[in-house]
């Protein structure tokens, strides 16, 4: 209680001195979670109970297929519609639910999407079952309140997408997807304060931010090796060229917080080199969109972003540097270069004034 009321005194202090409005403080007070806490299980309790919840759904598929009622692809579909359906309003009347309750009804909803999804897949065509997954995903990042949930539903709702796109032989089409994808992650986790004191996306922008970074980094994936997807002709360096456009507009964005001027030398230096990295990294997309997201993790302090965009950016560099058609001289050339070129980038930052 100590704790609570000295962030409640800061809280009013704050007011008081005209620097926080008086609307954000019952916002804040729910973010920091200033309440008597409950006495927390055991993570290992958790664990057993989740896998129980888990392990419940099996017994009742089984009984589900031995009386026939999923014996074709229409049951498929009507069983989960139930499932899916069900668990909505369970989620959304029922508040008190345990946390056995909370896992045995997540498993319910994706055993009810994989039904339904499944049953579509071979009861329409495709386009038919990726439009209705698209509309079956949207509908429940919105009113299935769960975070897992949610940030599945933003991977299928994006791999729907690409479907469509290959059926439609629009295959140009995933650059669409892959800016539209890399614009909502840098909204979403640029303005993450302004989300934290809206009522309606406080509880969405998390899933949805994380979502996003990882359907972009899924969907680069295949530049790395262009055979991955051999009938999908697609031309990666739009994507590269998009990217690099919403990383210096980051830039732009970020640098004046951090007492960087825009009208500068070394600012002019800096945005100069971004657009030559990018140009360099014309044929692999990923690399400029883990920087990107490097970037964020960075600016929001997001130890997940940043260690997932290391991650990402390690795998996009290697295999860069592994699939070019260049003779070993050659690629130590290339390596050495780079090495000299950040080390003079370093050699520019250091001959920044103190203040920068």
């Amino acid at each position: 209680m100590v704790q609570s009321t000295t962030l409640r005194t800061i809280i009013n202090e704050l007011v008081r001195q005209n620097l926080l409005p008086p609307e954000a403080t019952e916002q804040i007070t729910k973010t920091l979670m200033i309440f008597p806490e409950k006495i927390s299980t055991p993570w290992f309790i958790n664990t057993l109970i989740g896998i129980s919840a888990w392990l419940a759904v099996i017994p009742l598929l089984v009984f589900l297929f031995l009386i026939q009622l999923i014996n074709t692809a229409v049951s498929a579909i009507g069983v989960g519609i139930i499932f899916i359906v069900g668990t909505v309003f369970f989620k959304h009347f029922y508040k008190e639910d345990t946390f056995f309750l909370a896992q045995f009804a997540l498993a319910l909803n994706l055993t009810g999407q994989l039904l339904f999804v499944g049953g579509l897949w071979v009861q329409t065509d495709t386009i038919m079952a990726a439009l209705a997954t698209a509309v079956l995903e949207l509908f429940l990042f919105n009113f299935y309140q769960s975070s897992i949930i949610r940030f599945t539903s933003i991977l299928i709702f994006i791999a729907s997408l690409i479907v469509l796109f290959y059926e439609w032989h629009f295959y140009q089409g995933v650059h669409l997807v892959i800016l539209a994808t890399a614009a909502g992650s840098i909204w979403c986790w640029l303005k993450e304060s302004q989300h934290q004191l809206n009522e309606i996306i406080v509880e969405l922008y998390l899933p949805l931010g994380y979502g996003l970074v990882t359907a972009l980094f899924l969907m680069l994936l295949p530049s790395i090796q262009a055979e991955i997807i051999p009938k999908m002709p697609i031309t990666w360096s739009f994507s590269t060229l998009g990217l690099i456009m919403w990383l210096l507009g980051l830039e732009f964005m970020l640098l004046p917080n951090h007492n960087f001027f825009l009208i500068s030398a070394n600012n002019i230096i800096l945005l100069s080199g971004t657009l030559l990295i990018g140009l360099l990294f014309y044929q692999a997309p990923g690399i400029i969109a883990t920087v990107i997201v490097m970037v964020l993790g960075f600016q929001r302090s997001n130890r997940v972003l940043m260690g997932g965009a290391i991650f990402f950016f390690t795998v996009f560099l290697v295999a860069y540097y592994y699939h070019l058609e260049l003779t070993l001289l050659i690629k130590s050339i290339t390596l050495v270069s780079s090495g000299l070129a950040l080390l003079g980038l370093r050699w520019i930052l250091k001959q920044l004034p103190q203040g920068e």
